[in-house]
């Protein structure tokens, strides 16, 4: 099997993953409707089937599934043309969007503390995006 050669990341490499971070958060989201759905605040041993009944009636959980079958393939995609190494810490960017996606359609209340926490990820994909790219004279990182 060829290596695949990540040493400049291309674009198409790049919408694969981000393509996929976008599936999996949308698909996070619907599970998170699906949950809430189910009317229960509360899931104890005792209401766990009355649960999963509910979530498995519920259109939330279905559209989230099909989003991460959906996902699977554009993420075994990205894999095949580049290094786990590499693509995997660039995929970090779905706790991004699960995060804009809470505050939009969830209300949920992000604390200045977690942007702090998207900044460093954001560093972090950019940090390994210069690690890919080719020195003058050499192949490593």
């Amino acid at each position: 099997m060829k290596k695949p050669n990540i040493n400049i990341l291309s674009f198409g490499i790049i919408f694969l993953v981000l393509f996929s971070d976008i599936l999996e958060s949308l698909g996070e989201l619907f599970y998170k409707k699906a949950a809430l759905a189910s009317g229960l605040d509360n899931i104890t041993f005792s209401n766990l089937a009355l649960f999963i009944t509910g979530i498995c009636h519920s259109g939330y959980l279905w559209i989230g599934i099909s989003l991460y079958i959906l996902n699977f393939f554009f993420w075994i995609t990205a894999l095949s043309k580049a290094d786990l190494s590499v693509v995997y810490p660039i995929g970090s960017t779905n706790y991004i969007i699960v995060m804009v996606l809470s505050l939009v359609f969830l209300h949920e209340n992000i604390s200045p503390l977690r942007w702090v926490g998207v900044c460093f990820i954001i560093l972090g994909i950019y940090f390994i995006f210069q690690s890919t790219r080719k020195r003058a004279g050499s192949d490593h990182d």
